[in-house]
C-alpha cells in the first residue's frame, strides 16, 4: 500500500507581445488536482490587447474554474467548446462561415485523483502533455494532427530567410497566406485537419483523451504551452522532448523557460524556426512523491 503526494508549480510569461494568450488554471483538494493550459489561437488580424484567441483562452480557463474535479477532462473541453461559441456569437456577432476569424484556443487538461491512482487527461492542438517515469524514462501525449501545419509554415519562414528576409515580424508576413490557409483547416469535417476549440461541433472529433492507471510509476506530469519549448533546429525536426523531459526533471518549470528564452535570445534571425522571436510561454508541473503506508 502507498500513499501519492503531489506537489504543483506553474509559469506563466507573455512573448514578444504584450497581451499573453495563454492562462493556467490549478485546483487542488485533498486527493485530488485539477490542472489545465490553455493557448489563445492568434489571431490573423485583431492586433488589440483583447484578441479573439485572448478571450477564447479566459472563456476556457473560467469552465475549468468553475467545475468540479469528477468531471472528465473531455467533458471540461467540451463546454469549453460550447461556451466560446456562445459568447462570441451571441454578444460580438462572429461569423462562423469564416473560421480563420473565429475566437479559439488550443489546451490541455489533466485531472488526477490519489485514492483511485487515476490520471484522466484531454487535450486539442498542440499543447502536450510530458510525462516522467520513476524508471528515468518519459512520453509525450500531443496532438498528431498539428505537426505537418506547423511544418508548412515554418518552412515558409525558412523560405523568407533564404531571400535574405531576417526580421521576425517580416518573415510572419511572408508566411500569412500559409497561416491563413492552415486556419482555414481548422477542424475539417473530413478529419484532415487540426483542432482548435473555437465553437464548430467539428472541434470534438480532435479532442484527444486517455488515462492512467498506476501513479507509484509516475515522477511527473507536465502540461505545457507550444511556446515554453526549445526550438526546433530545423521545420522538419519538431520539439526535442528528450531535452526537455531532461530540463523538467533538473531545473523545473523555470529552468525549462529559461533555457528556451536563452536559445531564442541568441537567435534573433530566427534560424531555429518559431512563428515570432518569443512566444507566450506557461506550464503545469505536478511532482509526485509516493510514501510507503506498510
Amino acid at each position: 500500500m502507498y500513499r501519492c503526494l503531489i506537489t504543483t508549480s506553474a509559469i506563466s510569461e507573455a512573448g514578444s507581445v504584450k497581451s499573453n494568450e495563454d492562462i493556467y488554471c490549478l485546483k487542488s483538494a485533498p486527493g485530488s488536482e485539477l490542472a489545465a493550459i490553455f493557448d489563445g489561437v492568434t489571431s490573423l488580424s485583431d492586433v488589440s490587447a483583447r484578441t479573439p484567441g485572448f478571450k477564447a483562452a479566459r472563456i476556457a480557463a473560467s469552465v475549468v474554474s468553475q467545475a468540479s474535479f469528477a468531471t472528465a477532462p473531455i467533458s471540461l473541453l467540451t463546454q469549453v467548446n460550447q461556451s466560446i461559441r456562445k459568447k462570441s456569437t451571441y454578444r460580438n456577432g462572429v461569423d462562423f462561415k469564416e473560421p480563420a476569424t473565429l475566437w479559439g484556443t488550443v489546451g490541455s487538461v489533466v485531472s488526477v485523483d490519489t485514492e483511485r491512482s487515476q490520471i484522466r487527461y484531454a487535450f486539442i492542438g498542440d499543447c502536450p502533455i510530458v510525462i516522467g517515469l520513476r524508471n528515468g524514462t518519459w512520453s509525450v501525449l500531443t496532438s498528431h494532427h498539428t505537426a505537418r501545419f506547423r511544418k508548412a509554415t515554418l518552412e515558409k519562414m525558412a523560405e523568407a530567410r533564404e531571400m535574405n528576409i531576417f526580421d521576425a515580424r517580416e518573415q510572419a508576413a511572408y508566411a500569412i497566406v500559409q497561416m491563413a490557409n492552415n486556419r482555414r483547416k481548422a477542424n475539417a469535417l473530413d478529419g484532415s485537419g487540426h483542432g482548435i476549440l473555437n465553437g464548430m461541433d467539428s472541434a470534438l472529433k480532435y479532442i484527444e483523451t486517455g488515462e492512467l492507471t498506476d501513479l507509484s510509476s509516475v515522477e511527473f506530469v507536465a502540461l505545457l504551452s507550444d511556446g515554453i519549448l526549445p526550438p526546433p533546429t530545423s521545420a522538419s525536426a519538431g520539439t526535442n522532448f528528450s531535452e526537455v523531459a531532461h530540463t523538467l526533471r533538473k531545473g523545473g518549470l523555470l529552468g525549462l523557460l529559461q533555457h528556451t528564452r536563452t536559445i531564442e535570445q541568441s537567435d534573433p534571425h530566427l534560424t531555429r524556426p518559431r512563428t515570432k522571436m518569443h512566444d507566450d510561454a506557461t506550464g503545469i508541473l505536478l511532482r509526485f512523491e509516493v510514501v510507503s503506508l506498510s
